[in-house]
C-alpha cells in the first residue's frame, strides 16, 4: 500500500532537507541552520509519535542531532534571490 501524498512529501523533505544540509556542510563547511537534539522538538503529536516508533522502534534516540526545515529556512546564511 502506498503512503498518502502528504506523507510521501514529508518523507522526501526529511531526506532531501538533511541531504541539502550535508551538502553545504561537507562541500563548503557552512551550516545552514543549527542541528538540534530530537528531545528539543515537540514530539507529543500522535502522528509524530507513530513516525518515531516506525523509524526507531521503542528506543528513540532523543539525543540524535537533526536539522529541521524551519531552522534551515530561518538561516541567516541563505538569501532569497527571486521572490514571487
Amino acid at each position: 500500500m502506498q503512503a498518502p501524498a502528504r506523507q510521501r512529501h514529508a518523507q522526501v523533505w526529511c531526506a532531501s532537507g538533511e541531504l541539502v544540509w550535508k551538502i553545504y556542510k561537507e562541500t563548503l563547511n557552512i551550516e545552514i541552520g543549527k542541528l538540534q537534539a530530537l528531545r528539543e522538538f515537540d514530539l507529543s503529536d500522535d502522528i509524530v509519535k507513530g513516525k518515531m516508533k516506525e523509524r526507531y522502534g521503542d528506543e528513540i534516540p532523543l539525543d540524535e542531532r537533526v536539522i529541521s526545515p524551519a531552522t534551515m529556512f530561518g538561516s541567516d546564511k541563505l538569501e532569497t534571490i527571486i521572490e514571487q
